[in-house]
């Protein structure tokens, strides 16, 4: 009986072992889920990540975001592998859970990877450090959108909550 006990305790020890292990792996990437939405009039199918660096780890990049990111708490982090690019999409949403912010990366020189239809009746293009930004709107310099190209990634910045010229030229500066 007593070497049943100590087999039982050696068993348990080896299999909390490998939970514990899986745990601290899933906890590093995260879980992943597949879902679809509606964006733009086009049904996106994605894997929906709980944290960074697991669609990092599946895309193989990742994007650095502006430090002024930390004030919108809910994020859904998004690889999109059978769109053409491939991209990462970072979703933040605002306090109220309502979409603020929508920022794309894909590795490709596509002039605009923001998938959004909507035809903006003013353009504008800002020359940055090294690159070109083209802000998108449709009234008064209030920014729905930036779209930009550098060191080969395209960029996209979509803002729910329109922004003017100054924030949005400094997420583009700060987005990697």
């Amino acid at each position: 009986m007593k070497r049943n006990i100590s087999y039982f305790k050696r068993s348990l020890a080896a299999v909390l072992c490998l939970v514990m292990t899986a745990c601290l792996l899933a906890g590093c990437t995260g879980s992943a889920t597949e879902s679809s939405e509606d964006f733009g009039g086009k049904t996106t199918t994605f894997t929906l990540y709980t944290r960074q660096a697991g669609a990092e780890k599946a895309a193989g990049f990742g994007i650095t975001m502006p430090s002024d990111i930390t004030k919108y708490k809910d994020v859904d982090y998004r690889y999109l592998k059978d769109n053409d690019p491939q991209l990462l999409e970072y979703v933040f949403y605002d306090s109220d859970g309502q979409e603020a912010v929508r920022i794309r990366k894909a590795v490709s020189d596509e002039k605009d990877i923001s998938g959004n239809p909507v035809f903006y009746t003013n353009i504008k293009d800002v020359t940055l450090d090294n690159f070109k930004v083209t802000l998108k709107y449709n009234q008064d310099d209030i920014i729905k959108l930036a779209v930009w190209n550098d060191s080969g990634n395209a960029y996209a910045l979509y803002f729910n909550q329109p922004v003017d010229q100054e924030t949005a030229v400094f997420w583009a500066k700060n987005i990697h």
